[in-house]
């Protein structure tokens, strides 16, 4: 599968780019054994060819690479966020009216119920995004840069990862903390300063069943 996440206007050397083009071939690789009919995680998707310098880039160390670009729907679907974005600007300003108050109990008591129903909401999208993640784990890969902005929400409602710049091949079985830890960042960096408001409720939130 000609399926590589590495974007075409990064800045990186000349080894960087091709063992990032490695790990990601061997990754494709495991992935197609659990999911054989579907490019399901690395995205968007690239040519099967060497990344060559631009002419105007041609330096002796950081260079920019021109990647032919087979398909690429990054501009026409949505980040998790996007694709949320009343829900998370609901749950940022709820957050930052909390944190700003003088009284803080208070404010945490006020906004309870109102926090409890956004959580319903973000227990379900996060908990396809551990769908993904499951999977992922399931072949000792760590994505290694969870956030909303590299979550993409597909025109079909299906939720794909990008980003695997950062991902991680295991070469032992992946310990039960280190998936757990995944779904946290997920969580941290999606919605900053739930786990200090609603420590609770933050903690549903990580362990978003499957879905």
């Amino acid at each position: 599968t000609k399926v590589f996440d590495i974007d075409g206007d990064s800045e990186m050397t000349h080894e960087g780019a091709m063992n990032t083009i490695r790990k990601l071939k061997v990754i494709s690789a495991k992935l197609k054994e659990i999911d054989p009919n579907q490019d399901f995680f690395l995205y968007p998707e690239f040519c099967d060819e060497e990344p060559t310098l631009s002419d105007e880039n041609k330096k002796d160390r950081l260079t920019v690479y021109d990647i032919p670009i087979s398909y690429n729907m990054r501009r026409a679907d949505k980040t998790l966020r996007d694709a949320h974005k009343a829900d998370f600007d609901e749950a940022d300003a709820m957050i930052d009216e909390i944190m700003e108050s003088e009284d803080l109990e208070i404010m945490k008591r006020k906004y309870r119920p109102a926090a409890e129903a956004l959580v319903d909401k973000f227990v379900v999208i996060f908990g396809k995004v551990k769908t993904l993640l499951d999977k992922l784990h399931s072949v000792d890969i760590l994505h290694g840069d969870m956030s909303s902005q590299n979550v993409m929400v597909m025109k079909d409602g299906t939720y794909r990862l990008i980003d695997f710049d950062l991902s991680r091949i295991n070469s032992t079985p992946l310990e039960p903390f280190q998936k757990r830890e995944e779904m946290k960042h997920l969580v941290s960096m999606s919605l900053m300063g739930w786990s200090r408001v609603y420590p609770d409720l933050y903690t549903r939130m990580v362990n978003s069943p499957a879905s």
